[in-house]
């Protein structure tokens, strides 16, 4: 079901029938509409092509589902895709969400309930779009875009605090589990990479808009949206640090792992060495041939002397040496 509510009155943003939308607009010059339209909705879509100059490339672009995020240029009007990550979820692909800017109407475009815009409506009714300056759709779609990009540093801190988890188990007293770090730094690279699918794009729109929105939006909000820009850039230098950062965890856990069975290998290569020199002497002392103290007690308690003196001799050359 559509939503629609006028801003840029003196009276509350108030719902209204999108049949009514260009008879809200004329009625005050002043006001900017917002529709909010399920992309398969094809009684709403019929609507608004009937209250507002639409063009027809952008009304079928604006209802493909998997559009690539980035930015487009209409007759007075700008059509962004972007994805949009739940609210403390990176494990799942962002939906998407387009929204198409006129310089007095703005529309959003969902796939159902996958995006909640209950945040970014309550951030319009705040501050005044005079705030920012330009037009007023231009202060709904810098708070909009300022919502996801919010979004998208939230889910970046959560992805980079699982990977501080990970390196903290790496030196842990007990090791972890065999393929336990593999699997976690698994799931964090994957879900980087779908922040990223729709991160990437975002800075490159962010900055078209800077350089091709004046037209719609007015000169006055630009360095506000370069601002957003350089939130985007930073949020794309962070997503880098962080693959990074997960690549050197994997790596690291593979030196510990192979420094743990070399220094297993070592120990019982040593141990093996130690019983080692009492075998010879006891296959010596075993042969079927005269020895000193044969047949005689003392010989026994040579031979048990012998055998332990030349143990702790081993011994203790390989531990001087830390092979033990």
């Amino acid at each position: 079901m559509a939503r629609t509510r006028l801003y840029g009155t003196d009276a509350a943003p108030a719902d209204f029938p999108l049949a009514q939308l260009a008879d809200r607009l004329a009625a005050d010059p002043r006001a900017t509409a917002w529709a909010d339209l399920d992309r398969g909705d094809d009684a709403a879509w019929r609507t608004l092509s009937a209250q507002i100059d639409l063009h027809d490339l952008a009304r079928s672009n604006a209802r493909l589902p998997h559009r690539r995020p980035g930015l487009a240029h209409y007759r007075g009007l700008l059509a962004l895709d972007v994805r949009t990550p739940p609210a403390g979820d990176a494990h799942h692909a962002p939906p998407a969400l387009t929204v198409l800017v006129g310089r007095r109407v703005l529309v959003t475009v969902r796939d159902g309930d996958a995006v909640d815009l209950a945040e970014v409506v309550e951030r319009w009714q705040g501050p005044a779009p005079a705030s920012i300056g330009g037009t007023t759709t231009a202060f709904l779609l810098h708070a909009l875009l300022d919502w996801v990009l919010e979004r998208y540093h939230t889910a970046l801190r959560d992805l980079d605090e699982r990977a501080e988890d990970v390196e903290g188990d790496l030196f842990a007293a007990t090791a972890p589990p065999s393929g336990a770090v593999q699997r976690r730094c698994y799931a964090i690279r994957r879900s980087l990479l779908r922040l990223r699918r729709g991160l990437l794009p975002l800075e490159q729109l962010v900055d078209d808009l800077q350089r091709h929105g004046a037209e719609v939006l007015g000169a006055d909000p630009l360095p506000y949206y370069r601002d957003l820009h350089d939130r985007a850039a930073y949020a794309v230098s962070a997503s880098d640090a962080l693959r990074e950062m997960v690549v050197s965890v994997l790596d690291t856990d593979v030196s510990l792992r192979a420094d743990r069975t070399n220094i297993i290998v070592k120990r019982v290569t040593g141990w093996a060495a130690i019983i080692a020199v009492p075998t010879a002497l006891t296959g010596f002392f075993g042969m079927n041939v005269p020895y000193p103290g044969t047949g005689r007690g003392w010989g026994v308690v040579m031979a048990v002397v012998l055998l332990a003196a030349s143990g702790v001799i081993v011994y203790a050359q390989f531990k001087r040496r830390d092979w033990l």
